[in-house]
């Protein structure tokens, strides 16, 4: 009987697991626009917008650290096995918060880009 009951609870939440996997992206996604990193509800609602400036900071984190539980960084994934990019800031409420895009390396080249053009153009304002 507790093998029985144990062995549900394990398959619900095997089949919960795959679901949100499937499902969490499609409820949240993430994109870079206009300079901001934007956290998007359904793909179109913003619900987190973060500027990108010179004292951001993004990596992509080994999977080691993810697994770890961390209460000084917010998790915005949208599913529980895929690529994690942290990203780091020296202001703001949420300081510290991590991301799951589809494509983590050209998500961090977009940032990098978008800080080399705003690092130009503070240079030439200079």
């Amino acid at each position: 009987m507790l093998l029985k009951a144990a062995l549900y609870v394990f398959a619900l939440t095997f089949l919960f697991a795959c679901a949100f996997q499937i499902i969490g992206r499609l409820l949240i996604n993430y994109d870079v626009k206009n300079g901001h990193i934007r956290l998007l509800l359904f793909s179109y609602f913003p619900v987190f917008i973060v500027p990108i400036d010179q004292d951001l900071e993004a990596e992509e984190l080994p999977l080691i650290k993810t697994v770890k539980p961390n209460l000084s960084r917010v998790n915005f994934t949208n599913r529980f096995v895929g690529r994690v990019i942290e990203v780091r800031r020296k202001k703001g409420f949420i300081r510290r918060f991590t991301l799951t895009p589809d494509d983590p390396v050209s998500f961090l080249n977009q940032i990098r880009h978008v800080q080399t053009v705003n690092s130009n153009k503070s240079q030439s304002n200079s």
